[in-house]
């Protein structure tokens, strides 16, 4: 989850408890942003089904629940079991199931990274946008992407590498990237000194999906069980 969210994912204090009015409160595996409650689990089906139950009653309206398959006879199907349990009682664009290609045993931690990032964008989650420079090929170039882009990593690139003496990304120093695509364009115009200044189309597609889930207006509703 750090990988995904970074300093955004909070793992402990009172933003994760969960309150059943009796006893102590109950605990999620964390929250992104203040606005997405995130549980992951690696148990039995029947388990895992519990904890769906921990982040319906959690008061954050988005839901993520990620599943390492590790213990369940078929992480498909308990997926698609959650889904069910959570469509019951929210809207399609309040819920996110995943199911992570890595185990304990055999991680995949960038690809994981990808799928998690990619659910919490889906859930209305801000994506960290990057800015690569390039003054190779033809004009002096910028081009804006986002953190969970195959072509920007968290700005550092493809896995193969690129060539510094002819393009760099950015930011370099401070907050890991730009926290809106209209920041990045702003001090791209600001310090770069370039001939053009595009979107790549990873930004394009969740200016897209912000769009179809936000575009009928936001309805509140009281959480789960109160």
């Amino acid at each position: 989850m750090k990988a995904a969210a970074g300093a955004a994912f909070i793992d402990s204090g009172a933003s994760v408890e969960v309150q059943y009015r009796a006893g102590r409160p109950a605990r999620i595996d964390g929250v992104v942003g203040g606005q997405v409650a995130v549980e992951v689990e690696s148990r039995e089906a029947k388990q895992v089904r519990g904890a769906v139950l921990d982040l319906l009653f959690h008061p954050l309206e988005k839901k993520l629940l990620v599943l390492v398959p590790v213990h369940m006879t078929d992480a498909d199907i308990t997926a698609d079991q959650c889904r069910c349990a959570l469509g019951k009682y929210l809207r399609p664009s309040e819920f996110r199931v995943v199911v992570l290609r890595g185990t304990g045993g055999a991680p995949q931690p960038h690809s994981d990274a990808r799928i998690i990032r990619q659910a919490l964008v889906e859930l209305g989650w801000r994506a960290s946008y990057y800015i690569y420079e390039n003054w190779q090929a033809g004009p002096h170039t910028a081009v804006i992407h986002t953190a969970m882009c195959g072509f920007c990593r968290d700005g550092r690139g493809r896995a193969g590498g690129y060539d510094r003496a002819h393009a760099q990304w950015h930011p370099q120093t401070g907050p890991p990237g730009f926290p809106t695509s209209a920041s990045a364009r702003a001090y791209a115009r600001r310090k770069l000194r370039t001939a053009r200044l595009t979107l790549d189309r990873c930004v394009k597609r969740v200016a897209l999906r912000k769009c179809n889930n936000g575009g009928v207006g936001k309805r509140h509703r009281k959480p789960f069980g109160r």
